[in-house]
């Protein structure tokens, strides 16, 4: 009797035993793979925002200088009659000898309106550039003619298909020769109303003469390069 007792709880314990194994083996078996893609999983759908970035213009070749234009988006008298390419008179900043070739021809102006020329580039309203916290630079060789202190260069941003500019600040010309004129949005942002600095639709570089009585200064050529934004 004691013998057969021992033998059913031996039976019992073995059985024990089996099924802690059993159940041990279980717990081990690998989880459903995730429905989410890997690097994905919780992240928002977000559509991004098109963001222009910084381009330098150094005109290495004549294509660069397609779509500028004189401007005369000021009712004054133009200082400049024509823009062109030139292959060879660049300052060579970027190591390119090309630049923009601008013929100016700042006559006297009235008791109502000064002489100015400006130079324009357009995306066009349906291409419209991201230009915020960005920073405008142009290189311009100013002949001596222009180096009296009565003129100045202003970088012009356009938004819409209107005449909505806003400029960068008065930058007095007091030498002649290559040097560089900049604009930085980031610190020095537009506040004319209707100026949307992630919609921009031209951008616009204009030498003014500050006074009404400046004698004429003959035919120059004004050289614009390396122009970056």
């Amino acid at each position: 009797m004691k013998r057969t007792l021992i033998t059913v709880l031996c039976v019992i314990l073995a059985l024990s035993l089996l099924s802690m194994a059993c159940s041990k083996k279980k717990s081990t078996t690998s989880p459903s793979a995730p429905t989410n893609t890997p690097g994905v999983v919780n992240s928002p759908t977000v559509t991004p925002t098109a963001v222009q970035e910084l381009a330098v213009l150094d005109f290495s070749t004549s294509s660069q200088a397609t779509g500028w234009t004189v401007s005369d988006y000021i009712c004054c008298e133009d200082g400049f009659t024509a823009v062109n390419y030139d292959s060879t008179a660049g300052d060579g900043h970027n190591g390119s000898t090309g630049c923009l070739s601008v013929t100016a021809n700042f006559v006297p102006g009235t008791l109502t309106y000064t002489a100015e020329g400006a130079i324009q580039y357009s995306w066009g309203t349906a291409n419209p550039v991201n230009l915020t916290n960005q920073t405008l630079i142009c290189w311009v060789n100013i002949p001596a003619a222009l180096a009296t202190g009565l003129f100045g260069l202003q970088i012009s941003i356009n938004t819409g298909a209107g005449y909505t500019y806003a400029d960068g600040g008065w930058h007095s010309i007091t030498t002649s020769g290559w040097q560089s004129f900049t604009w930085d949005l980031a610190t020095n942002p537009p506040t004319v109303t209707g100026i949307d600095t992630t919609s921009v639709d031209k951008i616009n570089f204009q030498i003014t003469d500050s006074t009404a009585t400046d004698t004429t200064t003959g035919v120059q050529t004004v050289y614009f390069d390396d122009i970056s934004y």
